[in-house]
């Protein structure tokens, strides 16, 4: 019998061009899925406001997003800091669109996760939603209704990891 392997993703996000959202906030911009997405939603129309906790890399997303016409305001964050997340969010102005994508991982093989990593992943992929979407909910609360009738959207962006128990990574 042949070997067994799982599956390869590749992520593939098309450029959008045609949406309503001109105000953008992405958390965890940096790489991975919040850049490609940064990279997809930038366009001449639209203002990114882009964070994440590496600032070089976060750099150079802001950068691929500006050579694609965006206006774009970075800023090196962490997630789990609740009052630099509420001044971030409430000094970016008018928000159509905010994508809560900062996560992180912290994969331990065979061995169980220690109690610190956890609470590490639980402040980053829980703590660090609410620290994003609860400033942003009271801004769009305050914005007036777009032509759709809504103030704004909210994004969480998760892992299908949540729904995939694994021995070494209860968190």
């Amino acid at each position: 019998m042949g070997e067994t392997r799982a599956p390869t993703f590749r992520i593939r996000i098309a450029r959008m061009t045609t949406y309503p959202w001109r105000h953008i906030l992405i958390t965890g911009a940096s790489s991975g899925l919040g850049r490609a997405l940064a990279e997809a939603c930038a366009a001449s129309t639209v203002t990114l406001h882009l964070s994440g906790r590496d600032p070089a890399r976060l750099a150079e997303a802001a950068s691929a997003c500006r050579a694609r016409g965006a206006t774009v305001h970075d800023a090196t964050l962490d997630v789990t800091d609740a009052h630099a997340m509420a001044g971030w969010i409430r000094d970016a102005g008018p928000l159509d669109f905010v994508i809560a994508n900062a996560g992180v991982s912290g994969g331990t093989g065979e061995a169980t996760e220690p109690p610190a990593q956890a609470a590490r992943i639980f402040a980053t992929n829980v703590t660090g939603v609410l620290n994003t979407a609860l400033p942003a909910i009271e801004v769009m609360a305050a914005q007036a209704p777009g032509a759709d009738g809504l103030r704004g959207r909210i994004a969480v962006i998760a892992s299908i990891a949540a729904f995939v128990a694994a021995p070494g990574a209860p968190a």
